[in-house]
């Protein structure tokens, strides 16, 4: 009797354990079905039904289908939970589309430290996709806002020429934050070339020639002051004309700075100080009078 008992209890465990697959195998039919015909909200509450059906029985979910729900999340912006579906696959490649919409939904939640560690992780995997040249770029900006100048210069060198105001001003908010003054300007003169107006480039460029002529003028003046007399006073006039020079330049491009964005209070600054070296104090008070400080 015992016996029978048990047969029987095997029998009805095995019949629970088909039911159970058949039906999950029935909601991943579903799914995909919803998936195929764009029914991304469908998609969605099926693999719900999915996953509440597996954890009750404790069965594993497939990563074909995580990826699946992570996609229809994807595609009607769900991106918090695109994210938890396509991040809880191991390994997303070869599936390059699975792999970009995983590194945007981290961008489109403020996880940039999970966007960085993808994107690190999947460059190699993306290298043949449509999508590839917007990683390297999305990357090398934030190699230079971590400070990673080698490795955002190597990556700026595989980014194909670019227009692209943002990446331009990246590239050469990253030289100055190296302190290569010389390749700074250079590379701001480059951009000034096609885009006359690019304030960073013309604000590295001003900068530039504005503290070279303040160095000169500080020297000069250092110099007349510990032996105040004719002759030193005479060359002091001579080199004060040679930096007035560089001041001019500095000055025309504050000017155009201050043209293209008059309620900057930075190239204010710049600008008074340049008319104050060339004596313009007319200019410069009225630029104190814009600034109201």
């Amino acid at each position: 009797m015992k016996l029978i008992a048990g047969f029987f209890l095997i029998a009805i465990g095995f019949l629970t354990a088909c039911g159970t697959t058949s039906k999950i195998t029935n909601i991943e039919a579903s799914m995909e079905e919803a998936f195929a015909r764009g029914d991304f909200e469908q998609t969605i509450q099926y693999f719900d039904r999915l996953e509440a059906t597996t954890i009750n029985n404790n069965q594993p979910i497939e990563d074909r289908h995580k990826i699946i729900a992570g996609k229809a999340a994807f595609q009607v912006q769900k991106y918090g939970q695109a994210m938890r579906y396509l991040s809880s696959v191991d390994n997303l490649a070869p599936d390059t589309e699975a792999i970009e919409f995983l590194g945007i939904s981290y961008s489109k939640t403020g996880e940039p430290g999970l966007e960085y560690q993808h994107w690190t992780k999947y460059l190699p995997a993306i290298s043949g996709s449509d999508y590839h040249q917007k990683v390297v770029e999305r990357l090398f900006v934030m190699e230079t806002e971590r400070g990673n100048h080698n490795a955002a210069t190597l990556l700026w060198n595989k980014i194909t020429p670019t227009s692209n105001e943002m990446l331009l001003s990246t590239r050469l908010a990253g030289i100055v934050a190296e302190g290569k003054q010389a390749e700074a300007l250079s590379f701001a003169e480059e951009i000034l070339k096609t885009k006359p107006n690019h304030q960073d480039a013309l604000f590295v460029k001003a900068r530039h020639y504005y503290e070279h002529a303040e160095k000169r003028y500080q020297e000069e003046m250092t110099k007349y002051n510990r032996d105040p007399n004719f002759t030193t006073y005479a060359y002091l006039r001579r080199e004060l004309r040679h930096i007035s020079a560089d001041y001019r330049t500095a000055r025309d491009l504050f000017i155009k700075l201050h043209e293209i964005s008059p309620d900057n209070k930075n190239y204010m600054r710049y600008l008074k100080n340049t008319y104050l070296r060339l004596e313009m104090r007319a200019e410069a008070a009225r630029i104190d009078q814009l600034l109201g400080e």
